[in-house]
């Protein structure tokens, strides 16, 4: 009795096997699909996020670019502006050097 008792035991688990296994059948396609589908959605979501970020980086660089113009400007007129000042002081420095130069002579003659 032992023996049937546990063949029976052995079809009911076998046949608990056979459901199970019968409700996993396609769990796998099903879940891998779900996966799929979620990654796809995550992808397409870090490709927009990516394309928004490269664009608010263009407008910056683009920004900053522009900004260099104004900057470079400024700094060739502060340049041109201290050349005139250095060139005018050397010119007076010049003209007191040529006065000088002209009284010395004159008291020279004078002697």
């Amino acid at each position: 009795m032992r023996g049937s008792s546990s063949l029976v035991m052995d079809e009911q688990i076998a046949s608990r096997f056979a459901d199970i296994s019968k409700q996993l059948d396609g769990f796998e396609g099903r879940l891998t699909a779900h996966v799929d589908k979620q990654l796809d959605a995550a992808v397409k979501e870090l490709k927009h996020q990516a394309q928004l970020h490269k664009e608010e980086l263009k407008d910056d660089v683009k920004k900053a670019a522009e900004g260099y113009g104004p900057t470079l400007k400024k700094i060739e007129d502060e340049l041109v502006d201290l050349n005139k000042k250095v060139d005018n002081g050397f010119h007076d420095h010049a003209l007191a050097l040529t006065d000088h130069s002209k009284r010395i002579i004159e008291l020279e003659k004078r002697r």
